[in-house]
């Protein structure tokens, strides 16, 4: 569904917004849609930085009302959610801290996201769930450069 929409949009391709763009996997997200001539707004917690001369926006994951505002201001299209507190030890040390920027800020992004129609892909990692049964898909952006 996102990559149908994506392609219909190829005219005026989508503003995207990409939480956690200082992680590894955020990123490279960034890096490939940019220099797919996508408009990214990269955010940052710690570390900002520059990708492909763009800089990041700090976004306080424990602040319902900054991301609020953040999202409000950028009006994106649609929200690359794979910002996350993701030092295991630092997380059962900081349990509030962790519930805060793990849990309530993605809380925070859908309940923008519904209330807004705006598209949502949400990525975490096996070890905030522990093990599951249920798979896991990649979905592919699709543009028209080859």
């Amino acid at each position: 569904m996102i990559k149908q929409e994506l392609t219909q949009t190829a005219s005026k391709k989508p503003k995207i917004v990409i939480t956690g763009t200082s992680g590894l996997l955020g990123s490279h997200i960034a890096l490939d849609l940019i220099s797919r001539g996508y408009t990214v707004i990269g955010t940052h917690s710690k570390n900002r930085l520059s990708i492909l001369g763009k800089n990041t926006d700090f976004l306080d994951l424990c602040s319902e009302k900054s991301i609020e505002i953040f999202l409000e201001k950028n009006k994106p299209d649609l929200v690359i959610h794979a910002a996350a507190m993701t030092d295991i030890d630092q997380a059962q040390t900081q349990k509030m801290l962790c519930r805060f920027a793990n849990v309530r800020s993605t809380e925070t992004i859908a309940e923008y996201c519904k209330k807004s129609n705006t598209k949502l892909i949400f990525i975490s990692t096996p070890s905030v769930f522990g093990k599951s049964e249920i798979s896991s898909k990649e979905i592919k952006i699709n543009d028209d450069k080859k």
